[in-house]
């Protein structure tokens, strides 16, 4: 039902308008969904079941790595109960709305074209000075950009020394595969498995992080949350952070 609604409501109406429409569709999926055998954390909401093959909230529309990436945000740094700055890139509606009318953290948002972003920028080339940020988050962006290790680089670069970046992209478990001359969006689509994706990573862009200079370490859901937890919230088990610390270099030279 859930999927069938979407698809006729993203059918009849224009996307600034149903971005408009959006939060009162949701406050009606919230109850209509509402029970107490799952949980989403973005948005504080007990469900009695996740929709689309058990992946999207239908009180929010987060998916599972949202809500890993939320999760980990809350346990491993506090980071809602804190003043970080924060620019997050490829904003979701519900995480941004949060972060402004319920934190006190300094949220920015970016991206090159989503209209839920507070600005629009060019992840190679970025408008933001030296040291900038506490926290850069980066989900399911880089498999977009041509240039991603120009894009990674600028995250180092805007990032204060001490900071942190959480990566999230789509993966395979052989090694990176990419290949410029294939542009059409079909061919992309056989190839990358979506038809605006330019590469599918593997386990091997924890190297393109470190030759930015990062200290990287891999997070995998399973290893942090618990068979009960993963099922509760929504999570999948196999989903990776790679998390990107930029050294802070007097602490290192103490």
């Amino acid at each position: 039902m859930y999927s069938g609604l979407k698809r006729v409501v993203n059918t009849i109406l224009p996307q600034r308008l149903y971005l408009r429409l959006e939060p009162g569709l949701r406050y009606c999926l919230k109850w209509l969904y509402y029970g107490k055998r799952h949980h989403c954390p973005c948005c504080n909401t007990g469900l009695r079941k996740f929709v689309t093959n058990g992946h999207i909230c239908p009180a929010c529309g987060s998916g599972k790595r949202q809500r890993f990436q939320w999760l980990f945000l809350d346990r491993e740094y506090d980071l809602f109960r804190t003043t970080k700055s924060v620019l997050d890139i490829a904003p979701m509606r519900h995480f941004q709305d949060y972060c402004i009318r319920h934190t006190q953290l300094n949220y920015q948002s970016a991206d090159l074209e989503s209209y839920l972003a507070m600005e629009k920028i060019d992840l190679t080339s970025t408008p933001y000075g030296n040291a900038e940020f506490d926290f850069v988050l980066c989900s399911h962006v880089l498999e977009h950009i041509p240039n991603d290790q120009q894009a990674i680089a600028e995250i180092y670069r805007i990032l204060k020394p001490g900071g942190t970046t959480i990566i999230q992209v789509p993966l395979q478990e052989a090694p990176t595969y990419e290949n410029p001359d294939i542009i059409k969006p079909e061919e992309r689509l056989i190839h990358f498995g979506q038809n605006d994706h330019v590469r599918i990573y593997g386990l091997d862009i924890k190297e393109r992080l470190i030759a930015a200079g990062f200290q990287i370490h891999i997070k995998k859901c399973s290893d942090i949350f618990s068979a009960n937890e993963i099922d509760y919230y929504g999570l999948n088990k196999t989903e990776i952070l790679f998390v990107g610390y930029k050294q802070n270099l007097y602490n290192a030279i103490d």
